[in-house]
């Protein structure tokens, strides 16, 4: 005897790969955000003043808590950080030392007392 069809989904094939959770955000965006806002701040008050990496790793944040016990693993998240920021042009790096990359030039105000005012 014929046993009637059912539509299930016991025919569906169906993808054996286990899919990536990306539950929490990757570590690295989070340094290079903290490295980034560190620089910024220290920008405002000097925005000529240079950084050695080992000021900047004092004074990095949360991001950095769990590797700040093992020093190399330290410095070379610090290095790899600095090295991204530089090359996405958010740092600029001037020997060993680093500083916020500015994109805005700042005007001087003697230069628009020339122009005339248009209404």
């Amino acid at each position: 005897m014929a046993v009637p069809f059912k539509h299930d989904n016991s025919l569906v094939i169906s993808d054996a790969r286990p899919k990536k959770s990306s539950a929490k955000p990757a570590i690295s965006g989070a340094r290079a955000n903290e490295v980034l806002r560190l620089l910024k701040g220290m920008a405002k008050h000097d925005p000529e003043k240079w950084f050695s990496q080992k000021e900047i790793a004092g004074l990095v944040g949360e991001p950095f808590n769990e590797i700040r016990d093992n020093q190399d693993t330290f410095r070379r998240a610090i290095s790899r950080t600095l090295g991204t920021l530089e090359k996405a042009g958010s740092v600029e790096k001037n020997g060993a030392a680093y500083r916020y990359a500015s994109s805005v030039e700042v005007i001087e105000d003697d230069a628009g007392a020339d122009a005339p005012t248009l209404h």
